[in-house]
């Protein structure tokens, strides 16, 4: 504010009239301030009204450079501006378009062109979908991690895809042209290379699916128990926590029926789950256990819980390795591109063996491809001794049998599950196993393959809220 007052210009009324019809124009706000005919009290005013806008302060400097021509103060000016605040990607006739349209949307759609986003904001500054310019403001604001895409590409993107969300009579083919140019121009200005440009985004889904998200870590006192976290987790991304033991260690045997009380707690709650999957994040040595077949009797009929609902299991140590974590979201970025069919190096079929070489190397040598690994033949005993080099490596989905009496069914249903539905049908196609094989009591000496299908489905963006945190306080 001193630093204005010494430019020569503003002492001048006319100027300061000038300054404020531009400041209008340019943030596209009437400028709501006390005027006086003493300067020092006019620019007082001024400055504070510009502090609490959007750039208010950056539009300020910059009609003082171009009034006033170059000179230190309005150097120092300029500095001051951007001093606390972060840098600003859109220009205000962008920023008024894009924010004129988050208007159109609903709290539910705006909420929607968030899904898979929110998972890298915090409670507290997580951006509010019911009010489009502070939505806007935080998408700018944010600083997307390494291999990530800037959320602000990713939203333009997805609301060039969303004239069929506005009303039928409202012309949106200009706005969509724009948007569409506006999302490519926003890409460049943010370093995304070219050729990454090009790549298509997928449509993001509409759907009321849930996830009730189990974790299971080893306690450090004793490695045969548990420490257990349950959250309940929307397609918004927010994470609500229903239960967290922190002194209270459980047993294997423990695990099942403390979550079919979470399960009768939903339901009591009155909380509609709508569609619902189970996640189970597991210690790697556990990764091969059927949790899937853990008996509950909480939806009203004493079944698996992989009858009731699909379930897949997840890697507790990838997660939490963050030298990796860059590997594993480039393919599940690459899976999510193609979500409703299988491209030709998607799925790759691996025949284990014992003096077979390690394939990690390989897998890493090409970034995107392959997205799933399935197991074929008899080889029960040999995928733990190579499922820590398809984590490593980056690969989202894995599908083996854990019993090798099942292992020639498996090989079939699960080859004609990906030609008929793709990658993506896996979890659905495997619930209908699961629910196939829990139609009836299995034959002495027969094991169905619905009981021994293990099926590794593992997002890099569905992180739990304490194991995303790229820092720990001692």
């Amino acid at each position: 504010m001193q630093t204005l007052m010494r430019v020569p210009g503003v002492r001048s009324s006319a100027a300061r009239d000038r300054y404020v019809r531009e400041l209008s124009r340019l943030l596209d706000a009437d400028v709501a301030v006390p005027r006086s005919e003493q300067f020092q009290e006019d620019i007082e005013g001024l400055v504070r009204w510009c502090a609490g806008q959007p750039d208010g302060l950056r539009a300020l400097a910059a009609l003082v450079r171009g009034s006033e021509g170059p000179s230190a103060e309005a150097d120092l000016i300029e500095t001051l501006a951007e001093i606390g605040r972060p840098a600003r990607v859109l220009e205000p006739t962008e920023r008024r378009l894009v924010e004129r349209l988050l208007t159109m949307l609903d709290d539910r759609e705006r909420r929607l062109l968030l899904r898979g986003l929110t998972a890298r904001w915090s409670e507290r500054n997580r951006p509010d979908a019911s009010d489009p310019q502070a939505l806007l403001s935080g998408l700018e604001d944010s600083i997307p991690g390494v291999g990530d895409l800037h959320p602000l590409y990713v939203v333009l993107n997805r609301l060039t895809n969303w004239g069929r969300l506005l009303p039928d009579d409202l012309d949106f083919d200009a706005d969509f042209d724009a948007v569409s140019e506006l999302a490519f121009q926003v890409g460049r200005r943010i370093g995304i290379p070219v050729e990454r440009l090009a790549d298509p985004l997928p449509p993001v889904e509409d759907s009321d699916r849930q996830y009730l998200v189990v974790r299971l870590d080893e306690s450090g006192r004793d490695p045969s128990r548990m420490l257990m976290a349950i959250w309940l987790v929307g397609e918004d991304g927010v994470w609500l926590q229903r239960y967290m033991s922190v002194e209270e260690t459980h047993t294997l045997e423990q695990v099942g029926p403390r979550i079919d009380e979470e399960l009768d707690r939903l339901g009591a709650d009155e909380i509609d789950v709508g569609d619902l999957r189970i996640e189970f994040i597991l210690p790697r040595r556990l990764l091969t256990h059927p949790v899937d077949q853990w008996p509950m009797a909480a939806p009203g009929v004493l079944s698996p819980i992989g009858v009731h609902y699909p379930v897949a299991i997840r890697d507790l140590v990838r997660m939490r390795n963050k030298i990796i974590r860059k590997k594993w979201r480039l393919r599940c970025q690459s899976l999510a591109a193609h979500a409703t069919q299988s491209v030709a190096g998607a799925v790759r079929f691996e025949h284990l063996n014992v003096g077979d070489r390690d394939p990690y190397a390989e897998l890493i040598g090409n970034r995107g491809l392959p997205v799933c690994i399935v197991v074929r033949g008899r080889a029960a005993e040999h995928v733990p001794r190579r499922i820590q080099s398809w984590l490593t490596a980056g690969i989202p989905v894995i599908a083996w049998c854990r019993h090798d009496d099942a292992a020639s069914q498996f090989d079939q249903r699960l080859e004609d599950l990906i030609d008929g539905r793709g990658v993506h049908g896996l979890p659905e196609g495997v619930w209908e196993l699961r629910q196939e094989a829990g139609q009836s009591d299995p034959l002495p000496g027969f094991e169905p393959v619905g009981r021994n299908v293990a099926l590794l489905w593992d997002d890099a963006e569905r992180i739990p809220p304490d194991d995303r945190m790229p820092l720990r306080l001692p």
